[in-house]
């Protein structure tokens, strides 16, 4: 009885926002107006966030308390945000931040040794890769021996920030994905300055989806390259699935792929079935990732315990889906 009051009262907390978020793109609210893009933007404009209402129960069924909370913070962001535009200070953001202030400090402070030991720019040191290091430390015990001489992927591994962090799990070998040519030569350049051989990581030069074809973007050599957006670039895009087909037992898979992780969990279900691997999937780009992941991969039967969590102090993102084999967190 406790847990269905609290997902009402979870699903009439959103309603409420949500119905805030259209009241400011229909000009009775102020609304937060700088740079950062909502990537959901488009769905509220046209009226489509009523759909949120009913995908909310898929996605919070079985959600731990913390994740729930996530789940609120990140979706009450654009109705609680200042408005930084009319300087309305009246409302202070810090409670709806997913990284405690001083955490931000300390990173900003240490940014200069990091990228120095690395050989990165600090203006390309991402918080939740090298102060969370990608959330791994605070998996279950029995999740990190798990995954320990295992393979690693690294789907989005734009310039092998998040690879460095991977090394630091015992990985039996990484395969790193990226989608972008400019991205990859920046990968190969950061390897060789940390002397990481191909043996341990191996860069694959592709998009991931749900099945293989190739596409034309505008590769601008950034974190955020979006497939999305038309160019003179052309790429091979294919699955995990048949990428990974004759590779040993895959331990872990970190994606964060700009909108398309949702193609790469269809393409990814034999896999999921064969090698059984810990996820940590970027669900916060738009809101079929959001929404759809997760029921997608319970829709397989495979005995997964998920939860979402929120690393990163920026206006959307960086929010994962983490899902363990239930069997091994069944007494944590």
């Amino acid at each position: 009885m406790e847990m269905v009051m609290k997902k009402d009262s979870l699903f009439r907390k959103i309603t409420y926002l949500l119905s805030f978020v259209k009241g400011c793109h229909e000009g009775r609210y102020h609304f937060y107006q700088a740079s950062q893009h909502n990537p959901f933007d488009d769905e509220v404009k046209n009226l489509s966030f009523h759909s949120y209402f009913h995908r909310l129960p898929a996605l919070s069924a079985g959600l731990d308390d913390n994740s729930i909370k996530n789940v609120i913070r990140f979706l009450e962001r654009p109705a609680l945000y200042a408005d930084i535009d009319n300087n309305d200070n009246s409302l202070n953001i810090m409670p709806i931040l997913a990284v405690p202030p001083k955490d931000i400090a300390r990173f900003n402070s240490e940014k200069t040794l990091l990228s120095k030991r690395f050989g990165i720019p600090e203006e390309d040191l991402i918080f939740e890769c090298f102060f969370n290091k990608l959330r791994i430390p605070d998996f279950p015990e029995a999740v990190k021996n798990y995954i320990k001489n295992k393979i690693f992927l690294d789907v989005g591994a734009y310039i092998g920030d998040s690879a460095l962090v991977m090394l630091g799990f015992s990985p039996s070998k990484i395969y790193a994905f990226d989608a972008s040519p400019k991205n990859a030569e920046r990968f190969k350049k950061v390897m060789e300055f940390n002397k990481i051989p191909e043996s341990k990581v191996e860069l694959i030069l592709s998009g991931i989806g749900d099945h293989e074809y190739e596409i034309s973007f505008n590769d601008n050599g950034e974190l955020d390259a979006d497939l999305n957006v038309a160019g003179n670039t052309k790429i091979h895009v294919d699955s995990l699935d048949h990428l990974c087909k004759n590779m040993g037992q895959i331990g872990f898979i970190k994606s964060d792929i700009e909108g398309f992780g949702l193609d790469m969990a269809r393409g990814m279900t034999e896999i999921l079935k064969r090698d059984r691997p810990v996820l940590s999937l970027a669900i916060y780009h738009n809101p079929d990732e959001f929404f759809e992941i997760k029921p997608f991969l319970e829709s397989l039967n495979l005995n997964y315990k998920f939860e979402i969590s929120a690393h990163s102090y920026y206006f959307w993102g960086e929010i994962y889906l983490h899902a363990y084999p239930a069997e091994l967190i069944k007494n944590c």
